[in-house]
């Protein structure tokens, strides 16, 4: 590759990391909302609204990945788990969203 194409290359991840970073610092900026809005959802008990909380979740998730609170998340989740835990298909879709 060429050294045009490698300062391409460079340039346009920093772009991705740069996104990346905004879109985290935002999120950053409505966990409380997030969190929220996740039970709200699971308290419609509706396929579609186990879907948009799975969907918070799994943002959730990469925003406690980013500032490093996996634990935080994880206790979070299993909270919820224990809540909700006679929802089986809520619990298999969490499980296939590696939640």
């Amino acid at each position: 590759a060429s050294e045009q194409e490698k300062n391409r290359e460079a340039e346009a991840a920093k772009e991705v990391q740069a996104a990346h970073v905004r879109k985290m610092e935002k999120r950053a900026s409505e966990e409380a909302l997030m969190w929220k809005t996740v039970v709200f959802d699971l308290e419609r008990k509706t396929g579609k609204a186990y879907d948009k909380a799975t969907a918070t979740l799994t943002e959730l998730r990469q925003l406690a990945i980013y500032q490093g609170k996996q634990d935080d998340f994880q206790a979070r989740m299993t909270a919820l788990r224990k809540d909700y835990g006679r929802r089986k298909s809520l619990l298999a879709q969490w499980d296939r969203a590696g939640l």
